[in-house]
């Protein structure tokens, strides 16, 4: 029986102060036309996915891109969904200009035959809760500090997925290689304080006064909207792209969490 519920009461299973989850259930229909009914499209039935994402304060995921995710989200005790899926991404945001707090993305997809069981899924949160301000918090870029207005990290598992027989209609994946990216927010009246386009250097994002996720290597892409504004008389920023890469050289890299642990490689 349909029931009108809200969301206060919802959980995803292990993870602590989490604000919000979200499932996305896909058949993905094969079109075509034919002269049986000329001038309109057909459609069937096609394969059959999932994809979700949950939302968390905290500076460091439960779950990391590429490894498997027994998900169990609920909505009440009652009611919810459970699989496995495989993790494609995780973003870390610090609001430092607004005062906010560090929150966490991860979304994950179907890596199940059976794909997605609905029912309850008696999802337990995580013992520890993990609110952190992004308060004075920064970035280091090759050493030295950068007092940013904000700054956002995206690790991204680049999953492959396959259909075949036996995986019942189901889109499956295995896991593919790692990446990552960032972006951060800088005033500064002078251009050549920004750093420089093509540079390499171990990027720092701070989340407590002393620790920090740690890339290396960072290589900066590019710099936008620096530059000045006459009517709005905006401070004058910059906004910092840039990728990690996995080896500059002869050196190989290596991605940290706040905790230290070396990450990648595995």
């Amino acid at each position: 029986m349909r029931s009108v519920i809200s969301g206060i009461n919802c959980e995803v299973d292990g993870v602590s102060s989490m604000s919000g989850w979200k499932i996305r259930m896909l058949n993905m229909p094969p079109e075509f036309a034919t002269s049986d009914a000329p001038g309109g499209m057909g459609r069937a039935a096609g394969n059959f996915d999932w994809r979700g994402v949950y939302r968390a304060y905290g500076h460091t995921p439960l779950h990391w891109p590429g490894d498997s995710i027994a998900f169990k989200g609920d909505t009440d005790a009652s009611y919810g969904v459970s699989a496995t899926g495989i993790v494609d991404r995780m973003t870390i945001t610090c609001p430092i200009e607004p005062g906010g707090l560090i929150d966490t993305v991860v979304e994950f997809s179907n890596n199940d035959a059976a794909g997605l069981v609905n029912g309850a899924a008696a999802a337990t949160a995580g013992a520890t809760p993990a609110i952190f301000s992004a308060v004075t918090r920064k970035i280091a870029w090759n050493g030295p500090d950068v007092s940013a207005r904000n700054w956002r990290l995206v690790l991204t598992a680049r999953n492959r997925p396959y259909v075949d027989t036996d995986t019942a209609g189901w889109v499956m994946r295995t896991p593919g290689n790692m990446d990552g990216q960032f972006e951060y927010s800088v005033y500064d009246n002078a251009a050549a304080n920004l750093p420089a386009r093509g540079s390499i250097a171990v990027a720092q994002f701070y989340v407590t006064a002393s620790t920090y996720w740690e890339l290396t290597w960072g290589i900066i892409e590019r710099v936008d909207d620096w530059g000045g504004d006459h009517e709005g008389a905006e401070n004058v920023f910059g906004n910092v792209f840039g990728f990690w890469t996995a080896q500059s050289g002869t050196s190989i890299g290596t991605i940290k969490n706040p905790a230290g642990a070396t990450k990648w490689p595995t």
